[in-house]
């Protein structure tokens, strides 16, 4: 029996490709960005103001995330 290797074409051009992988590393980098401001603002607040809006230092990478990435 003999197989055969399916390669699926996407349809894109070398250039598309190159601009779409452009594209996704952007969108990552803005992604990433919001995540870091996220925890910086969260970071700069006082244990005082973070209680104030119920948040604890230990939830705030899980909270910038979630903003960031939708997690």
């Amino acid at each position: 029996m003999a197989h055969a290797a399916q390669t699926a074409y996407s349809g894109l051009s070398i250039a598309g490709y190159i601009s779409q992988a452009i594209a996704n590393f952007r969108e990552n980098l803005a992604t990433r960005k919001l995540y870091l401001d996220t925890i910086n603002e969260l970071q700069s607040l006082d244990d005082r103001d973070l209680a104030d809006i119920g948040i604890s230092r230990g939830q705030i990478e899980d909270i910038a995330r979630a903003h960031a990435y939708g997690a």
